[in-house]
């Protein structure tokens, strides 16, 4: 009997040689006959050894294709590492980042930091929002 020659596979048949198990690191894909390396548990949609889909807070590894990489801290879904979707509760977005405040001059909705609007009240240096309100005026 021949030595079976499908990398990876632990139990063959022969004439034609199928592989019936891998290894214990790998999964069988029957269609093609191969067995591919087992996606990590974050993975949740994992073709071929590629891993497509993670839990929340992860994302596929663009260097080690069947693992799932954390998003960055705050974010909770992300479509890269460096690119945030939505950020966890008590965290705010600002491009594609989160951060637990917004900086100076932006204000917070639905989640997401926002430029402060103008100053729309007359002679007013600094205007607080929502509402809209001086702080303090111009000195005469």
């Amino acid at each position: 009997e021949p030595d079976c020659t499908i990398d990876q596979c632990t139990d063959c048949t022969f004439y034609p040689m199928i592989c019936a198990s891998c290894e214990s690191t790998h999964t069988l894909h029957t269609g093609d006959n191969a067995c591919y390396i087992k996606c990590d548990s974050n993975c949740t949609n994992c073709e071929k050894g590629v891993c497509k889909a993670c839990t929340a807070g992860f994302t596929p590894s663009t260097t080690e294709v069947h693992t799932c990489t954390s998003c960055t801290q705050g974010c909770a879904t992300c479509e890269t590492v460096e690119k945030c979707l939505t950020c966890e509760s008590n965290w705010v977005r600002l491009g594609n980042s989160c951060l637990q405040s917004c900086p100076k001059d932006y204000l917070v909705e639905d989640g997401v930091c926002v430029p402060e609007p103008d100053c729309t009240i007359d002679k007013c240096t600094d205007c607080t929002f929502h509402p809209m309100t001086c702080a303090s005026c111009e000195s005469t």
